[in-house]
């Protein structure tokens, strides 16, 4: 496969390039760096996606009536973040996110305390997505106060 001629290509363009060689492991001789793509290799991706959570969900922790469930020790999450805005319906939450902010967020059950706002970046979504979610959930919290 010609990933480091398309890499070059694309970024002869101002393209970011993700490879996604999950199944490609074991299967094709290859080394990660040779394909010069920023995002390749599971530590690439796992940087990606922290980076992506860290962008709202720890300047989230600071907004008064905003509850961000998942631990923030590195070791212990990557991209995947539940939250909850108090006095309001996580359902609610997570439409009023979409519908308002153009962020897709999902309502998913609680174990303890009830049901969550899911946020789950993928490898293709830009900082700016995540400043989005920031100020949706910032606007949604003032609202509720």
């Amino acid at each position: 496969m010609p990933v480091t001629d398309i890499t070059a290509l694309a970024q002869q363009y101002g393209a970011d390039v993700i490879v996604d060689a999950e199944h490609s492991w074991g299967q094709l001789d290859f080394d990660v760096p040779d394909l010069q793509a920023l995002f390749a290799g599971a530590k690439a991706k796992e940087a990606r996606l922290r980076a992506l959570r860290d962008a709202w969900a720890e300047p989230a922790r600071a907004i008064p009536g905003v509850q961000v469930l998942t631990n923030a020790d590195p070791s212990m999450t990557a991209g995947i973040t539940a939250f909850r805005i108090e006095g309001r319906s996580s359902q609610d939450v997570a439409t009023a996110l979409r519908e308002r902010f153009g962020v897709f967020t999902i309502m998913r059950p609680g174990l303890a305390k009830g049901e969550v706002v899911r946020a789950t970046p993928a490898l293709f979504s830009r900082m700016s997505d995540a400043q989005r979610l920031l100020e949706g959930i910032d606007t949604l919290a003032r609202e509720n106060r």
